[in-house]
């Protein structure tokens, strides 16, 4: 590969071979080596037989004086061969030191000399001067505060949709749900939930007819092992009330009547979340309540129905956040 570079490196230059001064110091078998590859390669060799140690100036102008682009000097140095390669082209001097066992080696000492020449040589033909477009300077560093992407509010407001079915002969009805509730968590809320009558259920049997309008109000937490997710699923326990407004219509010999009973409840729900923005989202909820002791709905001396034993319900509610974490001002 070396001899390839200098070849290709020569075939730029003059017609007339390039000169190169040659000093060795007496190393005879080098000198001989050395000689045959830079002849190889295309250059005059000027050997120089002084005896006088040169420094790098004196060097560099024994190099001008012969019209050589180069002067290569071998000198002994303590324990080692100092190879020095003053080229007139590039104005180097390059300076490697061989230890004595490998400067035994004629070819070793040669490749050597040669590698330097090759280095300085990469630069013959470049311009002394370039027109360089100065880079803009960097810009100062700024420090600014990034704000954190924002946060869920702790407070949220919640209306919506239920439907209730179960057994027990009451047929299914509709309530408005509303509903609020406060996230100590990311993970783990806790609020307020209540129901209002819309569609009743009904009871139906040979002694009349029964509308049965249900409301509640629960107390619950609610936890979900995803929280920040685009779809949150969670779980919630619920404890609260649950009643009846009962409205009554007889057929003869029974009589019409109005009745309203409240009895404690509990609730399991599972539901997932969704996630519209930072203050919105939607909450499907799918849930089941029981009643302790269950409402019942008596025609006369008949037991015609039982409300919550228990009771299964499905829920649509959207949620609105109702405040936000105050912004941090750079």
């Amino acid at each position: 590969m070396t001899w390839v570079v200098l070849a290709s490196l020569l075939v730029a230059t003059p017609v007339s071979a390039p000169r190169v001064v040659l000093r060795t110091e007496a190393l005879r078998d080098v000198e001989r080596r050395l000689e045959s590859e830079l002849r190889a390669l295309g250059f005059q060799v000027e050997v120089d037989t002084s005896a006088e140690v040169l420094t790098w100036r004196s060097l560099r102008k024994r190099a001008r004086d012969a019209q050589a682009i180069a002067a290569i000097q071998l000198q002994q140095g303590e324990g080692e061969l100092e190879l020095w390669v003053s080229d007139l082209s590039t104005g180097k001097v390059l300076i490697r030191a061989l230890p004595t066992q490998a400067a035994s080696s004629p070819r070793v000492v040669a490749l050597r000399v040669v590698e330097l020449l090759r280095v300085s040589l990469r630069e013959v033909g470049a311009p002394s001067t370039v027109d360089v477009a100065e880079a803009p300077p960097p810009p100062e560093p700024v420090l600014a505060a990034v704000s954190p992407p924002p946060s869920p509010p702790r407070w949220w407001a919640s209306v919506g949709a239920l439907g209730t079915l179960g057994p027990g002969g009451v047929s299914a009805s509709g309530q408005l749900v509303l509903g609020a509730s406060f996230r100590m968590l990311p993970w783990l809320s806790c609020g307020l939930e209540g129901w209002v009558p819309v569609l009743p259920g009904q009871v139906t049997g040979p002694e009349g007819l029964a509308d049965l309008r249900l409301f509640g109000g629960f107390l619950g937490a609610r936890a979900t092992p995803w929280a920040g997710a685009r779809v949150e699923p969670g779980a919630s326990l619920r404890l609260g009330v649950v009643g009846a407004e009962l409205v009554g219509t007889a057929v003869a010999p029974f009589i019409g009547r109005l009745e309203r009973v409240a009895v404690p409840a509990g609730a399991l729900a599972l539901d997932a979340r969704l996630v519209l923005s930072t203050t919105v989202a939607l909450r499907a909820e799918l849930f089941a309540t029981l009643a302790v002791p269950p409402i019942v709905v008596v025609f006369g001396e008949r037991v015609a129905a039982r409300f919550g034993q228990p009771t299964l319900g499905l829920s649509v509610q959207l949620e609105v956040g109702l405040s936000r974490p105050a912004a941090v001002e750079p």
